[in-house]
Parts: structure tokens; sequence; C-alpha cells
């Protein structure tokens, strides 16, 4: 379905995958976080599927990826001659305890700034568990 869309890069969240790393085949290459290996329960995750385009670019970028837990996680690509950081999320829900929120809230920033830091441009994918009214 993504090939069919030519999508390069998509974001997946709550994958529940125990550990980071990446998985490829033929045509896309998954880059995953999840909780700890040695959790008593996979939950959470974030990730990307990139397909040969988005493979490509994160190669030209010398395949940069900042794991930052099952909650986001961000890849840098190059695409002609900037750089774009990928941020994947999976925020908390609002009945989660405030210092959660806070902590996944405080995180984020850290690596958007550290992109940003850089000259990256930042595109921020996934879950917000947003609520509305």
């Amino acid at each position: 379905m993504l090939g069919d869309a030519q999508v390069a890069a998509c974001a997946i969240s709550e994958h529940r995958w125990k550990g980071q790393g990446q998985v490829s085949t033929d045509t896309h290459t998954i880059v995953f976080s999840g909780v700890a290996e040695d959790a008593a329960k996979a939950e959470m995750g974030v990730g990307f599927v990139l397909n040969k385009e988005g493979r490509q670019a994160w190669r030209a970028a010398e395949e940069e990826v900042e794991f930052a837990g099952p909650r986001h996680m961000m890849v840098r690509t190059r695409v002609a001659r900037r750089f774009i950081s990928l941020v994947a999320v999976y925020a908390p829900t609002y009945q989660r305890p405030e210092e959660e929120k806070d902590a996944y809230y405080e995180s984020l920033t850290e690596l958007v700034r550290k992109a940003k830091a850089r000259g990256d441009e930042v595109f921020i994918l996934g879950d917000a568990n947003a609520r509305v009214g």
C-alpha cells in the first residue's frame, strides 16, 4: 500500500516492539524504537517506514538516528542540499500523570532543539493524542 502511494517516509506508532533497531526488505526499511528489551510488557513504540527513496535520503545523512525511548525518535535525512529531521511521536494521553507528560514534552523539545541547532528543517509526525472540545 505505501509503495502504491509512493510515500517516502511514514511514521508509525504503538507498534509494541521491544528494543531499537531496523528491519529491511527489498522495498522498505523500518527503523523503530520501543520499550526496553527486559520490559515486562511490550507497549507503545514509534518508528518510520522508509521506501527506497526515503532510505536513500537517510543514507545520505549517514543513517543518523536518535532513539529517545518508546514515545519518540528522530531520523535525519538529506534531500537535495538540505537536511530534514523527522521526529516520530506517540504522546501520552491526558489521563497519564503530569510528570510523565512533562518528561515527554521536555524530551521532545530537546530533540527538536538539537535538530534546529544543526540548521535542519524539522517535521513532527505521529500520534499526538490531541483532544478537541
